[in-house]
């Protein structure tokens, strides 16, 4: 396991996430925020910012590139998620903010 991984895991650990608990959940560390999306006992974290600008009220790293990887806590283990499982949590992390009545900085696909 790399040192990225320890420190997802570490975080993950800190922030409390519940792998059991499906669906996504917002953890505020100040400016900060990391949104966590639990599906099987699989999770994946998505970081995420308070923007400086008034047209958006999050801004997400929620592009393919940067939804990576899913962690499974009990086993410490991590996968690489295939592209279009990426693509599938975009959509559904897209729903979830808009339902949050978010404004985001998302481009679903890429």
């Amino acid at each position: 396991m790399d040192k990225i991984d320890e420190f997802v895991f570490k975080n993950i650990n800190q922030d409390k996430i519940d792998p059991t608990d499906t669906g996504f959940h917002w953890k505020s560390h100040g400016r900060s925020a990391t949104i966590y999306y639990v599906n099987k006992l699989a999770i994946v974290p998505i970081d995420c910012e308070m923007p400086g600008v008034d047209y958006l009220d999050i801004l997400v790293y929620g592009e393919s590139e940067h939804i990576r990887k899913r962690y499974y806590i009990k086993e410490r283990k991590s996968e690489v998620l295939s592209f279009d499982e990426r693509i599938k949590i975009q959509e559904l992390l897209v729903k979830w903010l808009s339902k949050k009545g978010l404004r985001h900085d998302i481009n679903v696909g890429q």
